[in-house]
């Protein structure tokens, strides 16, 4: 199936690691940047909302499902091309993440190794500013090609028009337009960032005193599934929650008061509370309502046990999220994006 064809009614739970989700009314798979203007012009026609959707594993999707047209991004295609100790590495939107980082370590490119095994496609990586183990995507884009739905033609933005903070950039507000394509600048030479904490425990453990590329990408990995559960498995949207900024005070007195968090710089004058272990010290790690509770060693991580209600996940993360509010006072927002209406 391509561009030209459009479905109707197909449930959206099937493309979501959550195993969730309602029907989209249309129904659109994205090979081509043709495709997308298609897919776009089709529903400007029947005066229909967009929805993009890369691996969904970053989306919950409601019961009641998508009103407007899906388009499924597909677009495939890694190109290299040299310059000097700088190699620009550009990747179709809809590209497995993982497949790319993986390729680029094999050729010994440094830049997306600490990202490795982050489930989704590359068209999401410059939208939520992937960040992982000390290392933002944000860092390594040199530009991002998008197909603008107002003015029906592709552009390319620049790094610096892009918006990047953490895990926000301007595509988060800019949802006219689509990612079709993204260009990294990695490097042939020697970069190994392993000062993350978890990653240096690693290489102790390991006795590993000059991690290699491959290393590193080896301790990404290892980190990553001794502590989040598999998607391949288990329903998850990994991450359900980012980790809250607040003043170097207000982390102060919280610590007093909750000795066991954990927080890392930010900017002057703010940190981030480390959310996972905030969830865990509220005492939301391995707790099970139902068919929905968290990951038993990771309370940042939801786990779909069998529900077909999506509702269900929303209302137990929304308990989450007001259980942090009122015993700590900290606002902690979803990581996950939220498709559709949720009473």
């Amino acid at each position: 199936m391509d561009g030209n064809t459009v479905r109707e009614n197909v449930p959206l739970g099937e493309y979501t690691t959550l195993r969730v989700g309602g029907p989209a009314r249309y129904f659109f798979v994205a090979c081509t940047g043709d495709d997308v203007e298609r897919a776009v012009s089709f529903a400007k026609e029947k005066f229909l909302p967009i929805f993009v959707l890369g691996g969904g594993s970053n989306i919950l999707v409601s019961d009641e499902g998508f009103p407007g047209v899906v388009i499924k991004n597909e677009i495939k295609g890694i190109e290299y091309e040299d310059h000097g100790d700088a190699v620009l590495v550009t990747a179709g939107a809809g590209e497995v993440w993982d497949d790319l980082v993986r390729e680029t370590v094999a050729r010994d490119l440094y830049g997306l190794e600490n990202l490795s095994l982050i489930p989704g496609t590359v068209g999401a990586a410059p939208i939520q500013n992937i960040n992982a183990y000390g290392a933002h995507v944000g860092d390594t884009i040199e530009s991002v090609e998008v197909f603008d739905s107002e003015t029906m033609r592709v552009r390319t933005m620049s790094h610096a028009a892009c918006g990047f903070a953490y895990r926000q950039s301007m595509f988060k507000k800019e949802k006219h337009l689509i990612v079709t394509k993204v260009t990294f600048i990695l490097s042939r030479e020697r970069a190994i960032n392993g000062s993350y904490k978890d990653v240096e425990k690693y290489f102790e453990r390991k006795r590993i005193t000059a991690p290699t590329l491959a290393q590193t990408r080896d301790a990404v990995v290892a980190i990553r599934t001794g502590k989040l559960p598999d998607i391949k498995k288990v329903g998850t949207a990994g991450s359900f929650f980012m980790h809250p900024i607040v003043s170097q005070k207000s982390a102060e007195e919280l610590q007093a008061r909750f000795p066991d968090l954990s927080f890392v710089p930010y900017t002057e004058g703010a940190v981030k509370i480390i959310a996972g272990r905030l969830l865990d010290t509220l005492g939301w790690k391995g707790v099970r309502e139902g068919n929905v509770g968290t990951h038993a060693t990771h309370a940042l991580a939801i786990i779909n046990y069998g529900t077909h209600n999506a509702q269900e996940i929303y209302n137990f993360a929304s308990r989450m999220k007001k259980d942090a509010k009122e015993k700590t006072g900290v606002e902690i927002e979803f990581e996950v994006r939220i498709v559709g209406d949720f009473s």
